[in-house]
């Protein structure tokens, strides 16, 4: 018998229980944070604009990495009710 392909939930990787468990909001934080150890971008960053930034994962690793006199952008369309309240340095709060 062949091998049954996982299906909704049960597909979600590492990587999604990870950011779950850490308070990110999406399992590309954890790219973010690969690239940032990489390179140490963030770290003398004065700006970042995140474009189409949902769920905002990146903003959060960028909130914790980047100097607190940096600005920090992030642009989404919010269509389930979400702000961003729980992001530090966030301007909508």
């Amino acid at each position: 018998m062949g091998k049954k392909s996982k299906l909704g939930k049960s597909r979600r990787d590492k990587f999604y229980h990870l950011a779950k468990e850490t308070g990110f909001r999406s399992r590309s934080s954890f790219k973010l944070l690969q690239l940032n150890r990489k390179f140490q971008f963030l770290q003398k960053a004065r700006a970042l604009l995140d474009l189409c930034a949902a769920p905002g994962g990146w903003l959060q690793v960028a909130s914790k990495f980047m100097p607190v006199s940096s600005l920090i952008i992030g642009e989404w369309w919010d269509l389930t009710g979400t702000t961003g309240r729980d992001i530090p340095h966030c301007p909508w709060k």
